[in-house]
């Protein structure tokens, strides 16, 4: 027969602060929602010109990458990045006003949906260029490194990876090759798998 479990103050108090938590991320993923659904509204009425790229479904992806960043950390998204610069704290009006092409707009009404910015906020851009998040990503924590603004986001395991994944496909000037590990002073050799290809 299974016990049920035991509560002690500590534990309830754990518990209190755990699904105020999650009551926060089910907030925040549910104002990204009303937030794209009123771009969609809006778009269809011909009041956001050019391109909207929605994010729709995938608000808790957003809310759960952004949730344990800090104001110093960067951001960098894809052409569906309205989630991503909502849950890193950018403001939903001046958001809206950019998406409707207007002065008071993150970017002065000129990026529009698919190139949102706010590096006051640590957000690097979302872009309309497939993979361009990595190159940015880069520079942003080379300059942080350089700064000494804290741990660049260069000494992660995902990003040597990724960065040896890029190096893999694109090679190395002067190697007869794609590259097979990440040499550098600031990140050490990473093995990068073989490809596999159905």
């Amino acid at each position: 027969m299974t016990q049920a479990p035991q509560f002690t103050a500590a534990s309830i108090g754990t518990r209190s602060a755990h699904a105020d938590q999650l009551l926060e991320m089910y907030r925040r993923m549910r104002r990204i929602r009303r937030f794209e659904e009123r771009a969609s509204e809006l778009y269809k009425a011909t009041e956001i010109p050019g391109f909207l790229h929605l994010s729709i479904g995938q608000e808790a992806t957003a809310v759960g990458a952004c949730r344990p960043l800090g104001e110093r950390d960067g951001i960098t998204s894809t052409h569906r990045g309205h989630g991503h610069v909502l849950a890193k704290g950018l403001d939903s009006a001046s958001m809206m006003a950019e998406l409707m092409g207007k002065e008071a707009g993150t970017n002065h009404g000129r990026g529009g949906s698919m190139h949102i910015a706010d590096p006051r906020l640590g957000i690097y851009g979302a872009n309309g260029s497939v993979g361009a998040g990595l190159p940015i990503a880069t520079g942003v924590a080379t300059a942080a490194k350089l700064r000494a603004a804290g741990d660049a986001a260069g000494q992660t395991g995902l990003s040597k990876h990724a960065l040896g994944r890029a190096r893999q496909h694109v090679g190395v000037a002067g190697q007869a090759g794609p590259s097979r590990h990440v040499p550098g002073p600031a990140l050490e050799s990473v093995p990068v798998p073989e490809p596999s290809c159905p």
